[in-house]
């Protein structure tokens, strides 16, 4: 299945512009694991269009991805992984946090996270690029937001 910034779609390749989100090779696995034997669900999601210390562009394909894992997520862990696991599965993770926060109305504050994420695996959010972007990319969504509720107000008021 390949999503063209957020939008599934069936063909193999479809492009927007310049820049292509694709979930190639979604997966849904059926393992079973450990003494047990239990059967456990598992949905594997691919970014595809994000190169090796560099940032996804437009930031819209990002955010629509990040949007997509957390709707599809049901239960369990998320499991995120790039090549060496630090640099864009560190933007993935803090985007993730700062999303969650977002939702629930707390304070967040990028380079507390980071900071926790390195503390805990070194090299999270790799590039300076990488760093900017996660900083861009909550830009993107509060402006959005912002434009929403003034949308809201004006509906309400009319």
């Amino acid at each position: 299945m390949n999503m063209v910034c957020g939008q599934p779609m069936t063909t193999t390749s479809e492009t927007s512009g310049s820049a292509m989100m694709s979930l190639q090779g979604r997966r849904t696995l059926y393992p079973r694991l450990g003494m047990t034997r239990t059967r456990h669900f598992i949905k594997q999601l691919q970014f595809t269009n994000w190169p090796d210390h560099g940032t996804p562009a437009p930031p819209e394909c990002f955010i629509q991805y990040v949007r997509y894992v957390r709707s599809s997520h049901l239960t369990g862990p998320i499991v995120v992984h790039c090549s060496a696991g630090v640099g864009r599965t560190g933007v993935f993770i803090c985007m993730d946090v700062v999303f969650c926060a977002i939702e629930k109305n707390f304070a967040f504050n990028i380079k507390d996270i980071v900071a926790q994420m390195r503390a805990q695996r070194y090299g999270m959010v790799q590039t300076k690029e990488q760093y900017w972007f996660c900083y861009k990319i909550v830009l993107e969504v509060l402006r959005k937001l912002a434009t929403l509720d003034l949308e809201r107000l004006k509906l309400h008021h009319t």
